[in-house]
Parts: C-alpha cells; structure tokens; sequence
C-alpha cells in the first residue's frame, strides 16, 4: 500500500530519504503509528522500519536527534549513526507520545526515543538513538536477559505495555497514575506484571487469558480478556486500569 498523509508542522508523505519534491508516495507499507509529539513511523512489507518527524529525543531511531521532513531507516541494534545497518524482523510497531517499540519475529521486543520515565525498558532512564533491546521482567540492569514472547504492543505517554503469548501482559515506564498495572505508583525501568483484579501490592496473582490490549488516553491501558464459563462458551470482558 502508498501512505498517504495529510501534512503538518512535521509530516511528509515521501519515500524513504528523499527530499522535496519527491517522486512518489512511501510503498509497501503494512502499518503506520503516530506518537503526540509529532512523531510517525511505519513498517514495510520487507520487515523494515522507517520514521519522520520531531526527533528531539531520538524518536526516529536513525542514531541523530534531526528532525526528519521524509522518512528515514530505524538503525539496527547497536548500530551508530551514521547507520549502515537497520533494524529487521520486525512484525509490528508501536508509538508512544516520544518513543517507539518493535515486535520483532523472535518475539522479543526493541525500542527507542524518549526514556525519562524507564520506558523503554532498557533498564535506564537514558534516551536512545537506536533501538534496544527490552530487558525481561525483573531483570537488574545492566540486563542479559530480555523480554520474550510478546503477541502484541501498547506505546502509550510515558510507558509501555506488552501482552505476551500466554495471555499475560507486562508494562514499564511513568507510574504516577497507576498506569503500569502493579498496585504501585512507582516508576519501572524494566518491565512488570500488571495484577489480577482486587490485588494489592505485593501482588500475588496477575492478569491473565487477555487476547488484546490497547492504549487508553494518555496513562491508561485496557486489555480485553476471554473468561471460560460453566456453560463452555466464551465472553469477553474489558479492564481498564489507570
């Protein structure tokens, strides 16, 4: 599919690297995100990953803090700008207001951009350039382990939310609100279960059978949950947690 999007102070509709004016529309294109701060990204058909617009705090992941009026390649892992390899692999993304998150094939997760608030996940409250990897749940930091199996990804203001392929789902980053799931207020640098429902810090049981989850406005996530019933059909319902 050719994007096309509707300009403001920081978009563009161009292919990757091109100025203006550009010979055509970005192509093959499976999907696109939009972070708050004027930030976009979108995954190619090849696994690939370009993004455009502010990148004050590295949003981009092209290893500069240059605002892009076009889109540019996400680097690889590790990589320094100027970039001569790029992130792969990738089967989804996600834009948080200032950072973005990728879902690679492996399931595990990398992100990059704004990290004031620990969420990326990396164990730091260090911005980042290039992308990452997200440490696994618990991990101290510096990490050697890392998060896996991940189905799905939530970017949200200032924290992250994953749900992985057992039906749980984890989360990282600002706290103040609750957002995070894990009957606290504190922040995360490193990812955290979020609790089942009428738990209380320490939790002792999390949520669980979740199928999908979605950001809510601005510090909350909600998560849809199958729950078996005496009559073997299914029902879905809906948690919301601040």
């Amino acid at each position: 599919r050719d994007l096309h999007s509707f300009p403001t102070r920081r978009s563009s509709d161009l292919n990757a690297g091109q100025t203006a004016p550009c010979p055509g529309q970005l192509s093959n294109v499976v999907q696109v995100v939009a972070g708050d701060d004027d930030i976009s990204g979108a995954l190619l058909a090849d696994g690939t990953v370009v993004a455009w617009g502010n990148n004050d705090t590295g949003a981009l992941g092209d290893g500069t803090t240059t605002d892009r009026l076009s889109p540019v390649r996400v680097c690889a892992v590790g990589a320094v700008a100027p970039c001569s390899s790029f992130l792969s692999g990738v089967v989804s993304i996600a834009a948080g207001r200032t950072h973005m998150l990728a879902l690679l094939s492996d399931g595990t997760v990398v992100s990059w951009g704004h990290n004031t608030q620990g969420q990326l996940g990396d164990g730091t409250l260090t911005d980042r350039l290039t992308p990452v990897r997200v440490c696994a749940v618990g991990e101290p930091t510096p990490c050697s382990n890392f998060l896996s199996g991940v189905s799905g990804l939530v970017g949200a203001n200032n924290h992250s939310v994953a749900l992985l392929t057992d039906g749980s789902v984890v989360t990282v980053g600002s706290n103040q609100f609750g957002q995070l799931g894990d009957g606290t207020n504190g922040g995360r640098v490193v990812p955290v279960p979020v609790c089942a429902e009428g738990q209380s810090a320490p939790c002792s049981q999390f949520l669980t059978g979740v199928t999908a989850i979605g950001p809510g406005l601005l510090d909350n996530t909600l998560a849809v949950r199958s729950e078996e019933h005496t009559s073997e059909l299914q029902s879905r319902t809906l948690i919301s947690y601040a």
